[in-house]
């Protein structure tokens, strides 16, 4: 595959304006793609990423964290899924953040910590958000907007977790397996 953005070592970007990432009509595209180390998305400006590849990712991060910290918005439009990382992903002050995905939105072997005062929207073919082995946690004073299609569950939990509860907008804490919050139909 190819990548808009490929980095082997750690990499921060630093967005100002308005900024896009989109495969037009090439294929086998990933957005961005870090091999081996931490991916950091920081600065004022805004970030869109199209992918229409059924083999790509809109940001793939492998053996590595994933850190958002921007204060303009992230969206980000792919066929597979839109984040994914094998390690954690920490989500924070950014801006409205948009995720439409035919596969899961958001996937972590791991930590997904997602922290905003703005908007979160997620629409999912598969989850929503998926966590592997880790805790999920929401905070903020942004609405958390999340559809999972096809009898899939808005957030997947595959061992001990916290879990936020959209309906009463509560934490709850849990263990077990394949753990699903709420069920869209």
């Amino acid at each position: 595959n190819y990548k808009g953005i490929h980095s082997s070592s750690d990499l921060k970007i630093v967005l100002v304006g308005n900024n896009s990432i989109v495969d037009g009509s090439e294929k086998n595209i990933d957005g961005i793609y870090v091999e081996k180390g931490n991916l950091t998305l920081t600065g004022t400006g805004n970030l869109s990423i199209a992918v229409s590849d059924e083999d790509c990712y809109g940001i793939e991060v492998d053996y590595g964290d994933l850190i958002i910290d921007m204060q303009g918005d992230l969206d980000v439009d792919t066929v597979k899924s839109c984040i994914i990382t094998n390690q954690n992903i920490d989500i924070k002050n950014c801006g409205n953040l948009i995720i439409d995905s035919a596969y899961d939105g958001i996937f972590s072997s791991y930590n997904i910590n997602i922290s905003s005062k703005n908007d979160i929207d997620i629409m999912a073919g598969l989850d929503g958000i998926h966590s592997e082995y880790g805790l999920v946690t929401l905070s903020g004073s942004g609405n958390i907007n999340i559809k999972a299609n096809d009898e899939k569950c808005t957030l997947y939990l595959e061992t001990l977790t916290t879990q936020y509860d959209f309906e009463t907008g509560k934490y709850i804490s849990t263990t077990g397996k394949a753990t699903k919050v709420k069920e869209f139909n």
